[in-house]
């Protein structure tokens, strides 16, 4: 992560980190139905870190629907990483 000031966003960066895709992973394995691939990230440095995952979301069923999803994941220190929130976008 690049650095910034304690609760400010970074940018949305590309290069997914080994930390980034492992926090990713944790939040969202669970999910059935739709497969989220993420494609950028940005982070906010709280108590704990608060990300914003830009991602591809395909849906794994007939007549799938893919279109652009922001899911949200907090990470507290100590924690396991939990989706806070997931939003489509209009393609």
């Amino acid at each position: 992560m690049s650095a910034s000031i304690a609760g400010e966003w970074t940018l949305y960066q590309s290069e997914m980190t080994h930390e980034t895709r492992n926090v990713f992973e944790k939040a969202t394995k669970d999910i059935y139905g739709v497969r989220y691939q993420p494609v950028a990230f940005a982070a906010q440095v709280v108590e704990g870190v608060n990300y914003s995952f830009f991602c591809n979301a395909a849906g794994i069923y007939p007549g799938k629907i893919n279109q652009p999803a922001i899911i949200d994941v907090c990470q507290k220190p100590g924690g396991v990483p939990y989706v806070t929130g997931i939003r489509l976008l209009e393609p």
